[in-house]
Order: structure tokens, then sequence, then C-alpha cells
């Protein structure tokens, strides 16, 4: 596609509210985009209820970043960035949804665009997430449903060093004249200023030690008695925090202390979920599948020579191995009953900025009828952040865990009728709400598990998310 940037015109607009003057430029391909609608109203004459629209630009990186700054002037947004592969997109609005009762109707969309070139897998049709999959017991998660998949409304997306503008919408906008579409669209976001709105304080406090090593007793006799094999238990840390919410700034320190990671935020009314995850779920290519194994870690070294130490450490540890296996071990046996074929390499080291993790990556081919949610939906949850056996592991996680995990240890991602997509657990992650922030973390629990050396294990967990607010904690210190 050749840059529309040169031929984009500028609408520019001054709206006065009281004393404030607010200037509006906006940047649209006007004559291309009404060019592509009457060339759909020529050629589809009936209108499948099934068709998804898409328009879509080259934009300049600049236009990119300026609707980037306005992300916590929306309702609702998500926004997924991985740094290292120079991919990234953010989303406002929903004109259509699906949920687990009615995911299969995926396979029955097509999708029509204007999209000019070969390469269009990248394309986040659908984006949303699974919250982890036990009852709740509170409204802390409320501002978002048990599992959702939507297609926004706009997405600014940046890849292979271009940026673009996509607009989707469904036949209805056919019928409707088009000549100010795009301009009101894109004015309404650049208008708008959305604000958090205080709610009634959820009843929830934080996992202290006393309270964990309660959990892990409980969770090691039933080890011990055999009614389980392994339960992944998590802590919550609860913070008030003074001033602003600077999501941006939060977004950049993670992206450059975690480049190797997912960096994910979803806005949605009055809260907002936020992380930077080294786990993928999974990243699909037509029938081509990858997964990972991550389970087992310890923290790093000081230097070169102690980091390589605690590696072969690592490595070495029966109790970590083992629980490393049984994750390989649930993900080969479940894709297995998907997929053609299935491999695996050989277990190696997952380095991030403050801990490292045994790491297998598992490949597979999977079979052509296979939907994309349902192949992701066969490995999870996986053993690393819940347990085995699965089901009775899920009823000690909410009979010991004194909150709800919501999207946190839950499913976060994207993807397109192409058979294209990618998804991350959403662990190494907090919620922002009423003025608190809830951030959380976990480990698994096995036969041999120490309270105190799995209690300090969550806590280098939650210090990636802890320490961008090292500043504006009110009610304690991180050190």
């Amino acid at each position: 596609m050749k840059s529309c940037f040169k031929a984009f015109y500028y609408f520019a607009s001054e709206i006065y509210s009281n004393k404030h003057k607010n200037k509006l430029i906006l940047i649209v391909n006007n004559k291309n985009f009404i060019k592509y609608i009457l060339k759909l109203q020529k050629n589809i004459k009936h209108k499948n209820p099934n068709l998804l629209y898409t328009y879509i630009q080259e934009i300049d990186n600049e236009i990119y970043n300026e609707f980037y700054n306005l992300l916590l002037n929306q309702k609702q947004f998500f926004l997924w960035d991985l740094p290292d592969r120079n991919y990234s997109f953010f989303s406002f609005g929903n004109i259509f949804s699906v949920d687990e009762n009615s995911f299969k109707n995926i396979s029955q969309i097509k999708h029509i665009h204007n999209f000019d070139e070969s390469d269009f897998s990248f394309y986040p049709l659908f984006i949303g997430g699974i919250k982890f999959p036990v009852k709740e017991k509170t409204n802390l998660w409320n501002d978002y449903l048990s599992e959702t998949w939507y297609v926004p409304e706009i997405s600014f997306i940046k890849y292979k060093n271009k940026c673009y503008f996509a607009f989707n919408f469904m036949n209805d906008m056919l019928n409707e004249k088009i000549e100010k579409v795009l301009e009101n669209k894109i004015s309404k976001i650049l208008c708008s200023k959305e604000k958090f709105y205080y709610q009634e304080n959820d009843e929830i406090s934080d996992t202290e030690f006393d309270d964990w090593s309660a959990m892990i007793s409980d969770a090691l006799s039933k080890i011990k008695s055999k009614d389980l094999e392994k339960v992944v238990l998590a802590r919550v840390k609860k913070l008030n925090i003074e001033g602003e919410f600077n999501l941006i700034e939060i977004i950049e320190k993670l992206k450059a202390q975690f480049p190797e990671c997912y960096i994910f935020a979803w806005k949605n009314n009055n809260s907002i979920f936020f992380g930077a995850s080294p786990e993928m779920l999974g990243r699909i290519s037509k029938n081509k599948f990858e997964t990972d194994a991550l389970a087992g870690s310890i923290k790093r070294g000081i230097n070169e020579e102690e980091d390589l130490i605690l590696e072969n450490e690592l490595l070495s540890d029966s109790k970590n191995m083992h629980e490393h296996n049984s994750v390989v071990k649930f993900i080969v046996e479940n894709l297995s009953k998907l997929s053609e074929s299935v491999n695996y390499d050989k277990t190696k080291i997952k380095k991030l900025k403050n801990i490292q993790h045994l790491w297998t990556p598992i490949n597979a081919i999977v079979r052509n009828d296979v939907s994309v949610v349902l192949l992701i939906k066969s490995i999870y949850p996986t053993p690393a952040i819940c347990g085995l056996p699965k089901e009775r592991a899920l009823k000690v996680i909410e009979q010991l865990e004194n909150f709800d995990r919501g999207l946190y240890a839950g499913i976060l991602g994207w993807f397109n009728v192409e058979r294209y997509g990618e998804f991350a657990i959403g662990i190494r992650s907090a919620l922002y709400k009423n003025s608190f922030l809830y951030a959380f973390a976990g480990c698994g629990i096995v036969e041999g598990s120490e309270i105190k050396s799995e209690f300090e294990e969550t806590e280098l967990k939650l210090k990636p998310m802890l320490s961008l607010f090292r500043e504006r904690l009110t009610n304690e210190n991180i050190s």
C-alpha cells in the first residue's frame, strides 16, 4: 500500500467549552473511504448478516502516537504491544461480540477489507479474553464478562514499521450517509473526556504471610492425602494510589523493562487491567500452532557468574522440573486430540529482568476443522496457573484464595477469521479500580513446597507491578 499520508486532508475545528479551547485535527482519507463504500454498495447485493467489513489506510507514526496518548479519555479500550517484535495496536468501541455460548458462529463470518498488500495476517479482528474459571465471590471484576471476544469499531495498528488506521463496520453502514462518517467517529474519540468515577470500595484485603501460611498448609495436607498432585495458589496486594493514574507512563515503563513480554491494558468502564506477561498461551498461523510450557522459576543473579549458577540450579531442581514436566505433559496430551502432530523442544531457560523460568516451546499442526477459540480452551487453564488434576485444583483455588482472580491468570489476545491470532496468560498483572491497585502473583504448590520460600517467590513476581508505583504509594513502601 502506497503511503497515504501525503494524500490526507486536514479537517480542523475548534470546540469551546467554558474557558477551555480544544483543537481537533482529524486526518481522514475520506475520498478513498467513500470510494470503498460505493464499491461495496454496488457489488454486495445481498446483505449477508455474517459479513464484516474493514476500511484500512496507512497513517503517519505521529498520528498513531496522538491517539495513543488519548487512551485514558475513553470509556473502553484494548491495548496490545509486543515491543521486541515491533507490533502493537489499540482499539476503541465494540460493534459485534460473541461469548462462550456463541463462539462457534465465528467460523461463519466472512471478512471483507480494502487492504491491497498480500499479508493481512496481523489484523486483530476479534479481541478480548476469558476470566480464570472459578466462581466469583465479590464485585471486583464486574466491569468484565466471564468471556468475551468482540470486533472493535476503530483500531490503530503498528506493524513492520508502518502504522494503520482501521474502521470496522457491518451491513447497516452501507445504508447510511457516509460523507461525514469517519470524521464523526474520530471526532468522538478526540472529544471524549471519560473520567474514573468512585464506587464503594471492594472488601478485599491483602494476602498476608499468616493467610498464606494457612493456605499452603491446607494445600499441602490435600497433596499429602493424594487428593491432588499440584495446585497453583496466588496472593493479592491491595494499595491505595494517590493522584492521577498515568497509564501511558506505566505502559512505557513496562515496554522498556520487559520488551520480550506481552504488554497489555484493557479498560472497561471504571476498571483497567494491565500487565507484562511472559507467558504465551498460543500463537496460530493457519494450522501451525505454537505454545509454551512456562513453570518453575528462580531469581536472577547479581552478575553473570551467579546468574549461570542459579540457572543450573533451576535445571537440576527435581521439584521444579517435576512441576514443569507436568505442564508439558498436559499441553501435549490435550493438543494431540486436536492436531495431526505435536512436537516439543528440550527444556531451556527464559530470562526476564528479575526472574528466570523453565521453558519448553511446543509446536503442533492443528486440524483444519478446529476453531481458534476451541483450540486455546483445550489447553487452558494449564497446570502452570491451575494445578493437577485440573478440576480438583480449581475447586481448591476457589476454596482457599481470599480474592477473585478475574482476568488475572485469564486469557487475553486477538484473532481473525483467516485463522491467525495470539494469546497470553494474564500474569505479572494488576487491576486499577476505585483509586486502588490490586496486584497479583502466584506459585505452584507440590509435595515438598516450603511456605516461606513460596511466599518469597510471590514477592519476586509482585515487584514488576509494585515498582511502577514506588513513589505513589500511600499505605506502605516497596523495597
